[in-house]
Parts: structure tokens; C-alpha cells; sequence
């Protein structure tokens, strides 16, 4: 479960939780297929969300920390910019799981009453 002092973010487990309420069982290959190409549209979701609130030299101060792959920096950069970061993240996970999980079961159907 994602919590909002979760360092790191399990879209395959959250994803295949997801499936489970809808009764949809999938290779794990293919979850794990999904939750890369999930991650890669919540990277960009919250990476526009998190630039909204920010002017340019703020930007130019949080791409210089990625650029030095300086984790412990942008981390703190958004703790000291956006103190609610981790609403973002956790809004933005939670509705991309739901969009992954309604394409799949619209895709799939359930696998209930499958023999």
C-alpha cells in the first residue's frame, strides 16, 4: 500500500492489487510490462504538476539536482518548495492505477466464473 512517506513507489504490487479487487488475474510479466509504462506517465504527470507550481529558476534549481542525480537535494528542494509533494505523487499513483486497472478489466473482463 502507498503511504505518503513511501520512498519508493510498488506499481506492480499495487497494480496487481488493483486486478484482484476487479477478479483479474494477469501474468506477472505483463504487470510488470504495465507498471513500467505506468511509472513513466507518473513521472510525467506529477513532473508537470510540480512544475505548475514553480517558477523558472526554481525549475532551473530542481533539474540541476536531477542532472547530478543528487537525490538527497531534490529531495529536500521539494520538501522546502512544494511541502505537499507527496499529495501529488499519491493522487497522481492512485489514479493511474485506477485508469491501468479499468483499461485492463475493459481488456480482459474478470476472470470470474472462468473455469
Amino acid at each position: 500500500m502507498l503511504t505518503s512517506d513511501s520512498p519508493v513507489i510498488d506499481l506492480v504490487t499495487l497494480l496487481t492489487e488493483a486486478c484482484a479487487v476487479e477478479n483479474l488475474r494477469l501474468p506477472t510479466e505483463l504487470l510488470v510490462s504495465l507498471a513500467a509504462a505506468a511509472g513513466r506517465d507518473l513521472e510525467l504527470r506529477v513532473g508537470i504538476d510540480l512544475t505548475e507550481r514553480l517558477n523558472e529558476d526554481q525549475i532551473d534549481e530542481f533539474e540541476g539536482c536531477i542532472d547530478r542525480q543528487d537525490e538527497a537535494a531534490a529531495h529536500a528542494f521539494l520538501e522546502r518548495e512544494i511541502p505537499d509533494f507527496r499529495v501529488i505523487v499519491r493522487d497522481r499513483t492512485a489514479e493511474i492505477v485506477a485508469e491501468t486497472a479499468a483499461r485492463l478489466v475493459a481488456a480482459f473482463g474478470r476472470t470470474e466464473g472462468r473455469g
